[in-house]
C-alpha cells in the first residue's frame, strides 16, 4: 500500500497548530502535532524542510448569506451571486472578495424551479497575506480554506438536519447545521471554559431556535464533534439530543507524545482526509455536483501552474538535450561535406561567366526586332468588346437583369465592370441565382473574376473582372525583365 507524507497546518487567532501525517489508504496515522504562536511561524517556514502543505485559517470577518436563482450555468451563477452580494453589502469592493458557494436543494415554487445557494465570502486581503508568506520561504499551498470547511470530511453523510459542535479551545468554537453534507449556517462563538458548558449550550440553543424561525429547518440531533467533555455543571439543557462523533479513519503512532491533546488538532486532522486529498476538495473546481470553492486567488493558481510547466519543460530539456547534441553533431558533419562541393562550385564560375556574357549577346540581337514583333502581334490579338458583349449575353439567366456594362482598355489586358439587379421571391432564390450567373461568366474564355459585391436585402450586384490578351512579345519580354533586372 503506498504511504504519502502531509503536513497540515491550522491558524486560528495567534495559535498555530501543525500536524505531520501519512495517509495510508482510508487511514490517517498521525506521526507529530506541534503549537506555536503566530509570532514563531514565520521562523517555522523559514526552517521547515517540507514543501508544501495544507492550510487552514481562522478568519475574523465573514460574509453568510443564502440566495435563491433560477438554474443557470456556473459561470451566469457566478454573475448572479456577485449582483446580489453587490446589492445586499455596497459599502465593499467584491474584487477584494473571495467566494465560496452551496447548492442546498433544488425545488419548485410558484411553478418555477429555483435553487437554493449558501454563499460564504472572506475578504482578499487575509488570504494574500499569507500566500505571499509562503511564497517568501518558497512553499506550496495545496489547499486554502477557513475554519468551518474541513469539518465537512469528518462528518458523515445524514438525510437529515443537525447541528454540529467543535471546540477548537476554552474561547473559540465553531456551530454548524448541515444536512446531507450540506452547509446552511455557521456561527463562530466563543466560550469561556475547556469542556462544553452552559454558554456553549446557550449557543447552541440560539442556533436552532434561529434554524427554526428563520430557515424552517428544525435539527434532529446536536452532534459533538471530537471526545470533548461535557460539563457537570450544566444550568442549561440543549433543546435536542447530544451525541459525541467520533472518525474511525483517525490513528495515532504509539511514539506521538499528548493523546488526549489530539481533539485540539482535529481541524488541521481534517484537511488531510483522504476523500478530501481525492477528490481536490478545496480546488477552485467544481468536482462535486454540491458545492464550488474559490479561497485560492486565480493568480496564485497561476503561478503555480507556471512554475510547475517550468519545471516540467526544464526535465524535458535535461532528457532532450543528448538527442539534440547529436544532431547537432550530425549536421555539423553535413556542413563539411556540403563545403566541399561549394569549393568545387567556385572553381567553374568562369565557365558559367563566359556563358553568361554570351546569353547577354543574345538578348541584345533579340531587342533589335522586339518592336517590330510586337506591332504584328498587337494587330493579330485585338480585342472586340462586340465579341465579349455576345458571349455575356449567353450567360444571362432568367431574373438577373444587366444595368450597365463597363469596358477599359490597359497593358495586355482589358478591365469590365457588370452592375445590376436580381430578382428573386428571397433572400436564398437570389443568392442561388447570382451564384449561377456568376459560375456562367467564368466560363468565358480568359475570364478572371477580380472582385464581385451582391447585396441580399436589394438584390444589387457588381462584378469587376479582366480579360487577358498577351502577345507572344509580351511573354518574351517578362523573360527579358526576369534575367537582366
Amino acid at each position: 500500500m503506498i504511504s504519502k507524507k502531509r503536513v497540515s497546518i491550522s491558524i486560528q487567532q495567534g495559535v498555530v497548530k501543525i500536524v505531520y501525517a501519512t495517509i495510508k489508504g482510508k487511514v490517517i496515522w498521525i506521526d507529530d502535532f506541534i503549537t506555536i504562536s503566530q509570532k514563531e511561524f514565520e521562523n517555522f517556514l523559514k526552517q521547515e524542510k517540507e514543501k508544501r502543505f495544507y492550510l487552514n485559517i481562522y478568519f475574523d470577518e465573514m460574509i453568510q448569506e443564502i440566495f435563491s436563482f433560477p438554474p443557470a450555468k456556473k459561470s451566469d451563477l457566478n454573475k448572479m451571486i456577485q449582483i446580489e452580494l453587490s446589492n445586499l453589502y455596497p459599502q465593499i469592493e467584491l474584487t477584494d472578495w473571495l467566494y465560496c458557494y452551496f447548492l442546498l436543494n433544488e425545488r419548485v415554487d410558484k411553478g418555477k424551479r429555483k435553487k437554493d445557494i449558501s454563499v460564504f465570502a472572506i475578504p482578499k486581503s487575509s488570504v494574500d497575506k499569507i500566500i505571499k508568506l509562503f511564497l517568501t520561504h518558497k512553499k506550496e499551498i495545496i489547499a486554502l480554506c477557513p475554519n468551518y470547511l474541513p469539518l465537512l470530511n469528518l462528518i458523515p453523510k445524514m438525510d437529515f438536519p443537525a447541528i454540529y459542535f467543535y471546540k477548537s479551545n476554552s474561547i473559540n468554537s465553531t456551530i454548524l447545521l448541515i444536512k446531507e453534507k450540506r452547509i446552511y449556517l455557521v456561527r463562530n462563538v466563543i466560550g469561556n471554559t475547556d469542556e462544553v458548558g452552559n454558554l456553549d449550550i446557550q449557543n447552541i440553543n440560539m442556533t436552532i431556535n434561529y434554524s427554526i424561525q428563520k430557515l424552517k429547518i428544525d435539527p434532529r440531533y446536536v452532534f459533538i464533534i471530537g471526545s470533548q467533555k461535557i460539563s457537570k455543571k450544566l444550568n442549561i439543557l440543549p433543546n435536542r439530543p447530544f451525541v459525541t462523533l467520533l472518525n474511525s479513519t483517525i490513528n495515532i503512532l504509539n511514539n506521538v507524545a499528548d493523546k488526549e491533546k489530539m481533539d485540539e488538532y482535529i481541524l488541521p486532522i481534517s484537511m488531510l482526509s483522504p476523500e478530501n486529498i481525492k477528490n481536490s476538495l478545496f480546488s477552485n473546481i467544481q468536482r462535486t455536483p454540491h458545492w464550488v470553492c474559490g479561497y485560492l486567488p486565480l493568480d496564485y493558481k497561476f503561478l503555480k501552474k507556471l512554475m510547475i510547466y517550468i519545471r516540467t519543460s526544464i526535465y524535458i530539456m535535461i532528457i532532450m538535450f543528448p538527442f539534440l547534441l547529436s544532431i547537432l553533431i550530425f549536421q555539423i558533419t553535413k556542413l563539411k561535406d556540403k563545403d566541399f562541393y561549394i569549393e568545387s562550385l567556385r572553381k567553374n564560375i568562369g565557365e558559367i561567366n563566359n556563358i553568361w556574357i554570351k546569353y547577354q549577346s543574345v538578348i541584345n540581337n533579340w531587342n533589335k526586332y522586339a518592336m517590330a514583333i510586337n506591332m504584328i502581334n498587337n494587330s493579330t490579338a485585338s480585342f472586340s468588346p462586340n465579341e465579349f458583349l455576345f458571349k455575356l449575353s449567353k450567360t444571362v439567366l432568367e431574373g438577373i437583369n444587366i444595368k450597365s456594362i463597363k469596358i477599359e482598355k490597359k497593358e495586355y489586358m482589358f478591365i469590365f465592370s457588370i452592375k445590376g439587379i436580381v430578382k428573386g421571391e428571397n433572400f436564398t432564390e437570389k443568392q442561388r441565382k447570382f451564384r449561377m450567373f456568376l459560375e456562367l461568366l467564368k466560363t468565358i474564355q480568359n475570364i478572371n473574376i477580380l472582385q464581385k459585391k451582391f447585396s441580399f436585402e436589394k438584390g444589387n450586384f457588381n462584378i469587376i473582372g479582366e480579360i487577358k490578351i498577351k502577345s507572344f512579345s509580351s511573354k518574351e519580354n517578362e523573360i527579358e525583365k526576369r534575367y537582366i533586372y
